[in-house]
């Protein structure tokens, strides 16, 4: 299975994220844009979407998702906090969360 993932969180009956991931064939989920509104960057809709609701990514064919060229510092931390590990992945530099 491949193709996007392509999501809108809310909070408050107010558009929080907007995400979207191409997926490819072998569930390597590589994250075009994972955007939070300030308000809500408290760390509950990245719970909600990798571990509280990762049911809808597992149904997709998600077996992990890659972050490339982490380079904002406050992202690269949202990311540790949410579980993801500094990996190499095709040779480039990346944050990667596995599912099973």
């Amino acid at each position: 299975m491949s193709g996007d993932v392509r999501f809108i969180v809310l909070r408050d009956l107010v558009i929080a994220n907007i995400f979207i991931a191409t997926v490819s064939a072998d569930g390597n989920a590589f994250v075009k844009i994972n955007y939070t509104i300030p308000k809500y960057r408290d760390y509950k809709v990245g719970k909600f979407i990798f571990d509280k609701e990762n049911k809808y990514l597992l149904l997709k064919g998600v077996k992990q998702i890659v972050y490339k060229k982490v380079t904002n510092k406050n992202h690269e931390n949202f990311l540790k906090v949410m579980g993801f590990n500094k990996d190499n992945f095709n040779g480039s530099e990346c944050y990667i969360k596995p599912y099973n």
